[in-house]
């Protein structure tokens, strides 16, 4: 829900909104993986890009193994615009 946020309000701030929402997950061992999914219509919302999260979430080994890092990022803005992508990491703690 954090990382949704913190990126919806990057979107907002930059105006922009993005087909293409990619999660990345590190592990505890350092290894990482991505699972990406483009929409159909650009999505800027946290809600909307927290379910696809979620979504990508479930495609991964978390809650089996330890998570160190997550990531949440946007891209696949319209050809009008410069930048590539809007994200953010959360790194979490764990014992």
């Amino acid at each position: 829900h954090q990382l949704s946020v913190k990126v919806a309000l990057l979107l907002e701030r930059e105006r922009l909104s993005g087909k293409t929402v990619t999660l990345k997950v590190r592990y505890s061992d350092f290894s990482t993986v991505t699972r990406s999914l483009t929409l159909p219509q650009a999505a800027s919302k946290a809600d909307a890009l927290e379910k696809v999260g979620m979504m990508l979430l479930e495609r991964t080994d978390a809650g089996e193994r330890k998570i160190r890092l997550l990531g949440l990022s946007v891209s696949g803005f319209p050809d009008g615009s410069s930048q590539q992508s809007v994200q953010m990491e959360l790194p979490l703690e764990w014992k």
